[in-house]
């Protein structure tokens, strides 16, 4: 549905427009397409990754490994040691990327939903 697609778009704009942090973000663009991306955020010697995204018809290429290592080259830059993020416990492939990076779980969560 392209309209949910600019909603979506707007509603991401507007959030990420309230960034008062040094921020980036790192996509992969293939045949004049973005196929995978992610932001990073740094506070001091952290840095936060969030909306890390792969195509489904790009996956298992190596695009979202690419944008971490590119987020995470930023944020040491930026002076960051220490980077963290969340990930959906059932969300196989990005635990084994993170895993692979160097990540480790500290904690789980879930979401509640009054009925």
């Amino acid at each position: 549905d392209p309209y949910m697609a600019t909603a979506e778009r707007a509603a991401r704009a507007r959030l990420f427009s309230r960034i008062r942090r040094p921020s980036t973000f790192a996509v992969v663009v293939e045949n004049e397409m973005p196929v995978a991306g992610g932001l990073c955020v740094v506070d001091g010697s952290l840095a936060g990754i969030f909306a890390m995204r792969t195509a489904a018809s790009s996956r298992r290429r190596g695009h979202g490994r690419a944008v971490l290592e590119r987020l995470l080259a930023w944020a040491s830059a930026m002076g960051a040691g220490t980077a963290y993020l969340q990930v959906e416990s059932a969300n196989t492939p990005a635990r084994h990327l993170y895993d692979n990076a160097g990540f480790q779980t500290l904690y789980g969560y879930h979401y509640r939903i009054a009925g």
